[in-house]
Parts: C-alpha cells; structure tokens; sequence
C-alpha cells in the first residue's frame, strides 16, 4: 500500500453516489468514505468502510450517514486494522405503490483487499 490516496469504488444502490479514499500512513491506514442522497425520494443514504485485523477479531469503521435531496458528508478514520478493508452502501427510500409506503433499504458490499 502507498502513500499516495487510492480511490475506493464502492457499488452503487438507487438514491445512494458513494465513494472513497484509502492510503497509508505509518502502521495505520486512513480510510474516508462519503456518501451523496441523489433522489428526491429518497430519506437517507450512507457509506460505511470497515477495516479488520487478521483474524477479524478487531475493526475500526469510517461511516457516512445524510439526510436530504443533494446532501453531501464525508467521514474519515484512522484505522488501526488494516489486513481487511470493505465498502459498503446504503439507501433508503419510500415506494407510493400502496397506501402505506413502503420502505426499502439496498446494500452493496465490497471486499478491496480480502
């Protein structure tokens, strides 16, 4: 791993724009991820970049939560863990199929080094 940022492509959910960052630094890695609501209907979106130790027995996490049409946030961690790394991305939003919405939630994961 190098010094120089490399840009984590974390997969895309409906309502959900998610990315990004990963480099290291000493003994540590700084992980950022960022998420951007992109639908109207949608009522959140979030990014989350957990890291884990060898054995997956310690983790630390960057997470990114917004609420609101074009609402950006960022989060940044310097994790401890840096043996395992991965994204995920989430969205939720409401369908007026029925009378009483319904609420539905995506998550995509994946795994930047196993």
């Amino acid at each position: 791993m190098s010094h120089i940022p490399v840009i984590a492509a974390i997969p895309g959910v409906h309502g959900d724009h998610a990315w990004g960052t990963y480099f290291a630094v000493g003994t540590r890695v700084r992980v950022t991820v960022c998420t951007e609501d992109t639908v109207r209907g949608a009522y959140g979106a979030a990014a989350v970049g957990p890291s884990f130790d060898s054995g997956y027995r310690r983790h630390d996490i960057a997470s990114a939560v917004t609420i609101g049409y074009h609402h950006t946030q960022c989060r940044a961690t310097l994790a401890r863990c840096a043996s395992h790394l991965v994204v995920e991305a989430l969205s939720g939003y409401k369908t007026a199929r029925s009378a009483d919405a319904e609420a539905h939630e995506s998550l995509r994961t994946r795994f930047i080094f196993p």
